[in-house]
């Protein structure tokens, strides 16, 4: 057998590509879903890369479980789910940009330094508004 011949027979191979995916990182395989159209497939039908990209809980969670934020989630809203993390000054020139037309929202106390206090204290929690599309019915 070929090495192309026993790659391809790899690659689509819906168990076995699973199983490689599973072992990327959030963001590659957020945009593995790129690549083929059966990829795109597996990675929004598979239970275990759903829960890998965390659009999916965990199957059985656990009461000592801890919760872990989403790294893309965190990434791209730094300010909103890490408020006690200093902004660099690029972030900051771009966070003014951005936001700076907005009400800013008073520091968080000391009791907030943990991210997912501070997520389930934030504007997104216990505001419908936040979750909703305009245009949804």
């Amino acid at each position: 057998m070929s090495p192309s011949t026993s790659t391809t027979r790899t690659l689509t191979t819906p168990e076995l590509l699973e199983l490689i995916l599973f072992h990327l990182p959030p963001r590659p395989l957020l945009l593995a879903q790129r690549v083929r159209k059966t990829w795109h497939t597996l990675i929004s039908t598979s239970p275990t890369l759903q829960t890998a990209l965390y659009f999916r809980a965990p199957a059985s969670p656990s009461p000592s479980q801890q919760y872990t934020l989403n790294p893309l989630i965190t990434s791209a809203f730094p300010f909103l789910l890490t408020p006690h993390r200093i902004l660099s000054e690029a972030e900051s020139q771009d966070y003014d940009i951005r936001f700076g037309h907005l009400e800013r929202a008073p520091d968080p106390s000391p009791v907030l330094r943990d991210p997912i206090k501070a997520f389930l204290y934030s504007d997104w929690v216990g505001n419908e508004r936040a979750w909703k599309r305009k245009e949804a019915s």
